[in-house]
């Protein structure tokens, strides 16, 4: 319930990417020598590099046994600003599991809140890009701003002891919309209101 995705989406795919800044650089391609690529973080997974579809290299995540939630996740503090709103998407498939990818924050009252847009737990063989977007309300003294990519049984448990659930990942991106600012004209038209004028208008909450 919150966004134009599908056209912000099939503007990612072909429009000149140069406009995009992605938060996560470099690291958002899993294109490093690591088993994990550099920033990332892993919680109960054993990680590995496969062929990607954006370079050389994605990344490759198994479950391990522990009995728990299996994920790995993005640091990224300095790019918290209240008010700003974020659009973040990777390509996933998932092997022997389903999935979610979803931002949160911690705000003023210090509640970590998560993003009302997130991809929904889905299974697919083949590489699907999952996207959503986050708004930042307000930020705790220390700012906390995170992306996770969680790997869920194939049947949807989140919380499980692991054993050969795996998911593939690649070209991920977090883009921060309101740094964005203004569409550029050919979008301003496709789109033909008045609602949609600036990158982070495309993050609404009523559709």
């Amino acid at each position: 319930n919150i966004f134009k995705i599908q056209e912000f989406k099939d503007y990612i795919n072909t429009y000149d990417s140069s406009t995009l800044v992605n938060l996560l650089k470099v690291n958002g391609n899993f294109e490093d020598a690591n088993t994990l690529q550099t920033g990332w973080n892993a919680v109960y997974t054993t990680n590995s590099k496969i062929t990607g579809i954006f370079g050389t290299k994605a990344q490759k995540c198994i479950s391990t046994s522990t009995d728990g939630k299996h994920y790995i996740y993005y640091d990224m503090p300095s790019y918290a600003v209240t008010g700003h709103k974020y659009f973040f998407c990777m390509s996933v498939k998932n092997v022997t599991s389903s999935s979610r990818l979803y931002m949160l924050y911690q705000n003023s009252a210090g509640d970590y809140v998560g993003s009302a847009s997130y991809s929904n737990v889905f299974n697919n063989t083949n590489f699907i890009k999952m996207c959503g977007t986050l708004e930042v309300l307000s930020l705790y003294s220390t700012p906390v701003l995170r992306y996770f990519i969680l790997i869920f049984k194939a049947d949807g448990t989140e919380s499980y002891a692991g054993s050969t659930e795996e998911i593939n990942i690649d070209g991920a991106m977090v883009v921060d919309l309101t740094n964005m600012g203004d569409l550029p004209a050919s979008l301003r038209r496709f789109f033909n209101s008045s609602s949609y004028t600036t990158w982070a208008s495309l993050a609404t909450t009523s559709n």
